[in-house]
């Protein structure tokens, strides 16, 4: 047998959640129920495609879209016009790209991880903050998109360190707000950037009340900590867009400079079409020019054009009113099967 220049590589082990779902796959019970995967599935075991995604596509063929052409580097650009307004609102959106005050630098991502990553990497090696925050527990993925970020960075920069804040109380299984707090205000520096669910968090579902948003936000205003939002199912925690937005639209009326990793694989049911946005919110618009041309030089390197496709379709149900209210219908019974999701971990806790 031959030798290869990789035969010493470090094995990297599978992760406990690709062993649950190799486990699942592996059962052969016909009553097993999987809660590891973040996807709608019908009746039938199979991944679920909203009815107003299939009449968006149908809609699209009778357009004369380039089906398969590349985007331009910071993607499609009526799509991130819209994502724009569904993340700040009509009226704050229009006023952070044409104000002359706080202004907005947005790319279209490949998906949410796209964006996690772009920010990860842009603020490592341009904010160059000594620590980021993640909440204990968070997305699997979070530490990992830091962690490649951080090994990114040159041997003569300093180590960008990745710390857990409280986050869960494993006992009463409620949010630990007052530990979250202790702990940042005793430790958190200035321009260490702090990764906040802006709603639904994953995978505890506990987010804080209006009341905490504000403490939160004051803390990163007296403390210079840049908020670093992760808004990964916007409607899905209360059936509104709206209410689910309102931490980031606070935080920005705030004066906070700030960013947002977008995806509409979970709202729009878009998974495999990876379909995402990410928005950096500066205080000045000579800043907002500077950090899209960093990103955009960024994106050119790593994935030279986003996905065309997936984004046609969240930009034909975004501009259609009719498609527009079937979805919003469509994100509300989602919520309510999120309650009823809910309720089944508290009979499965209660039977542990």
């Amino acid at each position: 047998m031959g030798h290869s220049r990789f035969d010493t590589l470090n094995l990297v082990p599978q992760d406990t959640f690709r062993q649950l779902i190799a486990e699942f796959v592996a059962d052969a019970s016909p009553k097993k129920v999987s809660l590891a995967s973040g996807m709608y599935w019908d009746e039938e075991g199979k991944v679920a495609t909203l009815s107003v995604v299939e009449k968006a596509k149908k809609l699209l063929e009778l357009d004369s879209y380039p089906k398969h052409g590349y985007l331009p580097v910071h993607g499609n650009a009526s799509f991130i016009h819209l994502t724009q307004r569904l993340v700040f609102g009509e009226t704050l959106a229009e006023t952070l790209i044409s104000g002359t005050g706080f202004q907005l630098a947005s790319l279209q991502t490949v998906s949410g991880a796209g964006a996690n990553h772009l920010g990860a990497h842009f603020l490592a090696h341009n904010l160059h903050p000594r620590r980021v925050w993640i909440p204990d527990v968070t997305w699997d993925n979070h530490s990992l998109i830091w962690q490649l970020a951080s090994d990114s960075m040159s041997q003569k920069a300093k180590p960008l360190e990745i710390k857990m804040y409280p986050y869960l109380d494993r006992e009463d299984h409620s949010l630990d707000f007052e530990g979250m707090m202790s702990v940042l205000a005793q430790e958190a520096e200035t321009d260490d950037v702090l990764l906040l669910h802006a709603c639904a968090h994953n995978p505890t579902g506990l987010d804080p009340s209006r009341e905490q948003w504000e403490i939160i936000s004051n803390f990163c205003s007296h403390q210079k900590v840049f908020p670093f939002f992760d808004l990964a199912y916007q409607g899905l925690a209360t059936g509104s867009l709206d209410k689910d937005a309102w931490a980031i639209r606070h935080f920005v009326r705030s004066n906070l400079e700030l960013c947002v990793a977008q995806t509409f694989s979970k709202n729009m049911g878009l998974y495999g079409e990876r379909v995402g946005s990410f928005h950096l919110v500066t205080a000045s618009p000579n800043a907002a020019k500077r950090v899209f041309s960093q990103l955009t030089r960024q994106q050119h390197g790593e994935i030279y054009s986003p996905p065309a496709f997936g984004a046609s379709i969240a930009t034909k149900i975004l501009l259609d009113p009719e498609l527009y209210n079937e979805w919003q219908r469509d994100i509300v019974n989602a919520a309510n099967v999120a309650y009823v999701a809910a309720a089944l971990d508290t009979v499965i806790q209660g039977n542990i």
